[in-house]
C-alpha cells in the first residue's frame, strides 16, 4: 500500500510538472500572438488597410479642363474635348512583346519602346495620351489584358491657324505655353482630378 501510494503521488507530481512545463511553453506563445493580432488590428490597421485599397485600387491624376477662350461675340477660339488617353498595367500583361506589337501597330509607336513600357511590376504606365477614334476602335477591338482607356480634356482650336500666333498653345498637361494660353494661364487652368480605376 505504501508503495501504492508513492507512485500515486510521484504520478500526480509528474502530470503537475507536465502541466507547469507546457505552461510555461504555450503562455508567452499565447501571448505572443495576442500581441500580435492587437498589433495588426489597431496599430498597423491604417497601413495595411491602405496596401489592401491600393491592390484594387489605382488613382490616376489629369490635368484640368481649361477655360474657354472667346472672340468679342463670343465666338470659340480655344475649346476643351475629352479624348481617350490609353494606359497600362504592366503587372497583369503576360506577353509584352505581343501586346507592343499590336498597340505599336495600332498607335504607329516603337513596338521596342512600347515592349520595355509594358514590362516589369509597375501599376502604372502612359501608352498614348489624346488618341484618335480610330486609334481608340483599334486598340478596342484588340481586347488587351492590362491596357485601358482614360478621358482627358484635350485643347481644341475651333477656327484652326486664325490668330493662331496671339492665341499661342497649351502642351499636353494643358499647360500654357505660348501667347495667350501662356499670358492667362492661371486664368485658364483647371483644376486638376484624381480619378480611381478599379482592379480585379
Amino acid at each position: 500500500m505504501v508503495t501504492g501510494s508513492k507512485t500515486d503521488a510521484n504520478a500526480v507530481r509528474w502530470i503537475r510538472t507536465r502541466v507547469l512545463v507546457l505552461a510555461f511553453v504555450f503562455v508567452p506563445v499565447f501571448g505572443a500572438l495576442v500581441y500580435r493580432a492587437i498589433q495588426l488590428q489597431v496599430v498597423e490597421n491604417p497601413k495595411l488597410t491602405g496596401m489592401a485599397r491600393d491592390q484594387y485600387d489605382r488613382q490616376i491624376t489629369l490635368p484640368g479642363r481649361r477655360g474657354a477662350i472667346l472672340d468679342r461675340r463670343g465666338s470659340s477660339l480655344a475649346a476643351t474635348v475629352d479624348v481617350d488617353s490609353v494606359w497600362a498595367n504592366p503587372s497583369e500583361i503576360e506577353d509584352a512583346r505581343s501586346a507592343a506589337q499590336i498597340l505599336g501597330k495600332a498607335l504607329k509607336l516603337d513596338p521596342r519602346k512600347l515592349e520595355s513600357t509594358l514590362s516589369g511590376a509597375r501599376q502604372f504606365a502612359w501608352v498614348k495620351r489624346h488618341v484618335t477614334p480610330q486609334e481608340a476602335a483599334a486598340i478596342k477591338a484588340a481586347n488587351l489584358k492590362g491596357i485601358s482607356f482614360v478621358k482627358e480634356p484635350r485643347r481644341f482650336y475651333p477656327q484652326r491657324e486664325l490668330a493662331a500666333h496671339v492665341l499661342g498653345f497649351s502642351g499636353i498637361d494643358a499647360k500654357g505655353l505660348e501667347g495667350l494660353e501662356l499670358v492667362f494661364d492661371e486664368e485658364l487652368k483647371g483644376k486638376p482630378q484624381a480619378i480611381s480605376e478599379l482592379r480585379d
